[in-house]
């Protein structure tokens, strides 16, 4: 799908100790502006697999739009969701009122630790892939390993 508006920036930046920082250019951005005429018209069910998430399935009013067709194309293909938590952008209890729709709609969820932080405070990641059980597969991030439930 092409668009007039710029997609949306991020610029990361590591301090010493590998943790992130970021700027975010989202404003007047093409990510979550998509129509449903638009999105009618992506080609969802032929693909084997579907990952969205982040901005362009929270912010409005492109983010809901979003959850239709991935509802539609999940009966026939893997669908992948990362909320990758924006607390600049977007406030955590949005992410924490939609994740439980998003876990209805992914056969695998990933959650890095800050997402995991942010969504589900003081919960340990195996105790998120059972709250999350939903989704088919939860997969959680901490630095440079990977853990898979």
């Amino acid at each position: 799908m092409t668009a007039p508006e710029p997609s949306t920036l991020a610029v990361a930046d590591l301090d010493e100790s590998g943790q992130a920082t970021y700027a975010v250019y989202a404003d007047s951005a093409a990510d979550w502006q998509w129509t449903d005429e638009e999105l009618a018209t992506t080609g969802w069910e032929s693909p084997a697999c579907l990952h969205t998430g982040s901005l362009a399935l929270i912010r409005q009013p492109g983010g809901t739009r979003i959850e239709d067709p991935l509802a539609k194309a999940f009966e026939h293909v893997t669908v992948s969701i990362d909320p990758n938590v924006r607390p600049l952008l977007v406030p955590p209890a949005a992410y924490r009122e939609r994740l439980p729709h998003w876990c209805t709609l992914a056969d695998i969820l990933r959650l890095s630790e800050d997402d995991l932080a942010l969504l589900l405070p003081g919960v340990r990641p195996e105790e998120a892939c059972d709250i999350r059980s939903a989704a088919g597969l939860v997969g959680t991030r901490s630095g440079g390993s990977s853990r898979r439930e």
